[in-house]
């Protein structure tokens, strides 16, 4: 995620010097970075923990309220497969997925209240906010013999204070941004990305483990530690935005950024209309930009693709499997274990030994490189999708799992492909549009897949898998969407070239 400080060449060299990460001191600066590694750890370790236990809650408790209006003397012998409580099921999980993107629109003002009060504040409310959240619905469960299930739904409202997990992830890469040195930034950010795949690996893991002992346990444990990230967060430092020496001598007017026909508002002294203007010109000239680049417009295109196929994965696998297979949500936890490793491997291993090739070895352009892998990656991921769906039995179900974890690189090829694709200066923007197509197909991902899972229910077992029928159709498009993208020979080169140039 990409975090702009505002600076650029009108900025005094004081105001730069004084914002400079960790003032030179490493030592508090990497107990710092240390104790963020742990926060996110804390977080995701707690989440992955929580999937497993907290669908086979769901599953029970729907199974009840089903058995209980059918027939008392069923309740021994009852099935929790049977279509009706997998289609409640697959509806209690897609609202409740698009119940957690509401508080996203709460994105913009947090950020505006964390340039007074700091990033590390709002970060606590975040943090306390999810915690709440994940509360209210492990005591729903927990009392669902006299409150009805559908009430976790209203779990978003806790999320409003912090923003959600969208302000959550911004404030953490503002906080770890501000405490590293920009020469440090892509190390750092590799560690992070590493430690959420771990945490990805271990956490399903222990969740089965501990869901042996009960099932409870582990979702427990996973709140729990959230809300521990939320009192280790009062430990990072909490950086404000400084006032801005150049505010007064622009006048208090707002600033033309006349490169990119920009209105940019100042921090004081412009009223709420001017600020409304200001806003508005700027979403025009933005809007002006995006639809006059046809190659932009496409990798955006490709970006909500390639999030919906990888979506369908997320949601429906710990659903599907049990259901389709019979297994147990404890031994599908290890399939989501197994899903994280191969993601972790393909990440760290195969698509860098694959670029290197491609762009050392073959003397591909970074263009044509990251082209390449993105063709590749589609079309592996598409085959797993037609796998998991149509497969018979559990073992050619785990191929198709392990082919669609090689959909995990897609995102970062597309913001590469974006990023030789547009220029410095308009770079946050495409960026900016990328995390809201990404938050949108998000959202839209679990109306969409709960739907046609809940039709393949209806039509018979073999269309039990449609929801990734309709990812692998996704995939291919995103895999011909590929074939239209062009290089820009304005800022493409060999990437050998580029490597002898530094």
């Amino acid at each position: 995620m990409e975090s702009d400080n505002g600076f650029d060449e009108s900025t005094p060299l004081i105001a730069k010097q004084a914002s400079a990460p960790a003032a030179g001191n490493s030592t508090s600066r990497n107990r710092v970075l240390l104790t963020a590694y742990l926060i996110i750890i804390c977080i995701m370790f707690g989440d992955y923990m929580q999937q497993s236990p907290r669908i086979q809650v769901y599953e029970s408790v729907l199974c009840c309220n089903y058995y209980s209006t059918v027939d008392n003397r069923l309740m021994q012998s009852r099935d929790c497969k049977v279509k009706a409580v997998q289609q409640e099921l697959a509806t209690l999980r897609g609202v409740e997925r698009l119940t957690e993107l509401l508080p996203t629109v709460l994105a913009i003002p947090y950020g505006i209240v964390a340039k007074k009060y700091g990033h590390q504040t709002i970060l606590t409310l975040a943090c306390v906010g999810l915690a709440l959240a994940q509360t209210w619905t492990l005591l729903i469960c927990w009392f669902s013999e006299s409150l009805p299930i559908r009430l976790i739904w209203a779990q978003w409202v806790w999320q409003l204070i912090g923003g959600g997990s969208t302000v959550l992830s911004t404030m953490f890469f503002l906080v770890l941004t501000d405490m590293t040195p920009a020469k440090s930034r892509t190390i750092m950010f590799f560690r992070l990305h590493a430690a959420l795949m771990v945490a990805g690996i271990l956490g399903p893991i222990t969740a089965s483990v501990l869901m042996g002992y009960n099932v409870w346990l582990p979702w427990v444990l996973g709140v729990v530690l959230i809300f521990v990230s939320a009192f280790f967060t009062l430990l990072l430092p909490n950086r404000k935005d400084e006032p801005d020496p150049q505010d007064d001598m622009n006048g208090d007017r707002g600033i033309v950024d006349q490169e990119n026909g920009n209105i940019m508002a100042t921090r004081k002294g412009i009223s709420m209309k001017e600020r409304l203007i200001a806003a508005l010109q700027n979403l025009k000239a933005t809007s002006n930009f995006l639809t006059a680049n046809v190659q932009i417009l496409l990798l955006l295109v490709m970006t909500g693709l390639s999030n919906l196929g990888n979506e369908s994965l997320a949601l429906l696998l710990l659903i599907y499997v049990p259901e389709r297979y019979h297994w147990t949500f404890a031994k599908a936890g290890y399939l989501w274990s197994l899903g994280a490793g191969v993601q972790l491997f393909l990440l760290i291993i195969l698509l860098p030994f694959a670029g290197y090739v491609l762009s050392e070895r073959l003397n591909f352009s970074s263009h044509d490189k990251d082209r390449t892998l993105m063709l590749l990656s589609c079309a592996v991921m598409g085959t797993g999708a037609l796998c998991l769906g149509l497969a018979p039995e559990i073992g050619l179900a785990v191929i198709g799992i392990i082919l669609m974890s090689f959909g995990a690189g897609l995102h970062a090829l597309v913001r590469s492909l974006v990023t030789l694709h547009t220029s410095s200066n308009n770079i946050s923007v495409v960026y900016s549009a990328m995390s809201m197509v990404t938050t949108v197909t998000a959202a839209l991902a679990g109306p969409l897949f709960n739907e046609t899972y809940s039709a393949g229910l209806q039509l018979g077992k073999m269309w039990h898998g449609l929801p990734f029928f309709i990812a692998a159709g996704l995939v291919a498009l995103d895999f011909v969407l590929t074939l239209f993208i062009r290089e820009n020979h304005t800022t493409s080169m060999p990437a050998q070239a580029e490597n002898q140039d530094d």
